[in-house]
C-alpha cells in the first residue's frame, strides 16, 4: 500500500505541476474507429469523452500525457516488475489523458493495448498482486458492476489528500484511472465512473 500511495502521489502531483494554472485546451476529437486500433490516433479515438462535471481536459502537451510508447509506459509503470511485464505481456501502445477541476482535483486516464487478451490479463493480475493484496491492499474497494476477476480499486490518504487508483481489463486492453482530491467518496466515485465509461466504450468496439 505504501508503494501504491507514493507512486500515485508522485504521478498526480507531477501532472498537476506541469499543468500549471493556465486555461485548459483539449485536443480536437479524432474520428471513432470500429476495430482494434492500429495507431495512436485510432486508440485516442477510443478514449472516453465522459468526465465529471466541472473538469477540463488538458492538452496532450501538458503533464507528459498523450500517446505512450514502450519507453513512456515503462516510466509510468511504478515498479520494476510492472515495467518488465509490459515487454513480456506484449504491450503494443497506450494513451494517457489528464483532467483538472478548479479546486485542484485531478483525473488521469491510462489505456494500454496489448497484442492479445491473455497479455492484458497477465498485466492486470500483476498490478492486482502488487497493489491490492494485503497488507498493501488494505484500502481496496470493489468497482460497482465489475467482477473482482477483472477489476479492483484502491484508495488512501497521503499528506492530507485522497488518492485512488482503479484498474480493469477487457479484451486486449488494460484501463487505469488515477484520481486525487480532498473527498474520499468523490475520489472513489469519479474514478470508478470514468473507468466504467472507458470499459464500455472499448467493449462497444469489439475485440
Amino acid at each position: 500500500m505504501r508503494r501504491f500511495v507514493h507512486s500515485l502521489a508522485v504521478c498526480l502531483l507531477a501532472s498537476s505541476a506541469l499543468a500549471g494554472c493556465g486555461s485548459s485546451k483539449g485536443n480536437s476529437s479524432p474520428e471513432l474507429v470500429a476495430h482494434l486500433p492500429t495507431s495512436d490516433t485510432e486508440l485516442e479515438a477510443m478514449l472516453s469523452p465522459k468526465v465529471p462535471t466541472g473538469y477540463s481536459q488538458e492538452a496532450d502537451s501538458v503533464g507528459d500525457t498523450g500517446p505512450s510508447d514502450m519507453a513512456k509506459a515503462v516510466r509510468d509503470a511504478g515498479s520494476k516488475k510492472s515495467a518488465e511485464a509490459l515487454l513480456t505481456d506484449g504491450f503494443v501502445r497506450g494513451y494517457q489523458r489528464l483532467w483538472h477541476d478548479s479546486p485542484g482535483a485531478s483525473l488521469v486516464l491510462f489505456v494500454y493495448q496489448f497484442k492479445a487478451a491473455d497479455g492484458a490479463l497477465a498485466f492486470f493480475r500483476l498490478r492486482l498482486i502488487e497493489d491490492a493484496v494485503p497488507p498493501r491492499g488494505d484500502g481496496a474497494f470493489p468497482i460497482q458492476g465489475m467482477t473482482t476477476e477483472t477489476s479492483f480499486g484502491l484508495a488512501a490518504m497521503h499528506e492530507g489528500a485522497w488518492f485512488a487508483e482503479v484498474v480493469a481489463t477487457t479484451g486486449p486492453f488494460v484501463i487505469i484511472v488515477h484520481h486525487a482530491g480532498t473527498d474520499e467518496t468523490r475520489v472513489k466515485s469519479e474514478a470508478s465512473t470514468l473507468l466504467m465509461d472507458q470499459r464500455a466504450k472499448l467493449e462497444a468496439v469489439g475485440h
